[in-house]
């Protein structure tokens, strides 16, 4: 019995420093993620889509599970497929090819601020503030407009993909809440974003950041629109000094303070 037991508390102190090595195992050179992109590539991105963001299987970049878990749980995921899922085991590669799958799928989904961004975040915010007039419509720490997100948190709460992806190509995904929309009523036109609609009401914030709450039986015309309404030219419009400075402002833009001096 005594045996039994000692065999059993070895193979659990043997367990953990296993999974303490294969967590920290998880390489996070560039050289390896451009491998883990290449695997994924050929082997993920017809369930999980080529950018991560999800098709037949869930999304990569905004799932809570992945960012949740721990590099071990992430390698077991990939090696031995998810049980009740479609997620199938990869038990035919290489460890040293499901870590740098690892280290992809990590990259997709971290966020900007651990990140090392190039350009000058103090450039970043002039021409936020300034050339480019994001913050007419965005605001960060209660300074801006009404008619986008508030981004004084993007840093934390987006990748970097996702902040080149809402700059420079803002109608490929439009966050919900965010709608254009013109609506004509009693003689006068209303133009905003549509917080809430149903079949009765319509709830819009214009640019002064003023709420109109409207019954739709009032309505002359109401029309959604098919693009953001955030400008689509900035990637023109800036230099590549320009895009490079902007992204690393908003990188790095957080609420928690201890976070701030990153």
């Amino acid at each position: 019995m005594r045996i039994f037991i000692l065999l059993a508390c070895t193979a659990a102190l043997l367990a953990q420093r296993n999974s303490g090595q294969r967590s920290s195992q998880a390489p996070a050179s560039p050289a390896a993620i451009a491998k883990g992109r290449d695997l994924y590539l050929g082997a993920c991105s017809a369930c999980h889509g080529t950018s991560g963001n999800g098709g037949t299987g869930p999304s990569l970049v905004n799932g809570l599970q992945v960012r949740r878990a721990n590099d071990t749980q992430l390698f077991e995921s990939i090696r031995g497929g998810v049980k009740s899922t479609d997620m199938p085991p990869f038990s035919n590669f290489k460890d040293d090819e499901v870590w740098s799958l690892v280290a992809f799928v990590r990259s997709l989904s971290a966020p900007a601020l651990t990140s090392n961004l190039p350009g000058s975040a103090d450039a970043g915010r002039d021409i936020f503030f300034g050339q480019a007039g994001c913050s007419n419509c965005h605001m960060i720490a209660g300074k801006g407009g009404y008619l986008g997100p508030d981004l004084s948190d993007a840093g934390r709460l987006r990748t970097i993909g996702q902040l080149n992806e809402s700059v420079f190509q803002p109608s490929a995904r439009i966050e919900k809440g965010f709608d254009g929309i013109t609506v004509r009523a009693a003689g006068r036109e209303i133009k905003g974003i549509a917080k809430n609609w149903n079949n009765y009401t319509v709830q819009i914030v214009d640019s002064k950041g003023e709420l109109h709450m409207l019954s739709r039986a009032e309505l002359d015309r109401m029309e959604f629109s098919k693009t953001s309404l955030m400008p689509g030219d900035y990637d023109k419009r800036l230099s590549a000094d320009q895009k490079r400075d902007l992204i690393a402002f908003l990188g790095r833009l957080t609420t928690r303070q201890e976070e701030a001096g990153r």
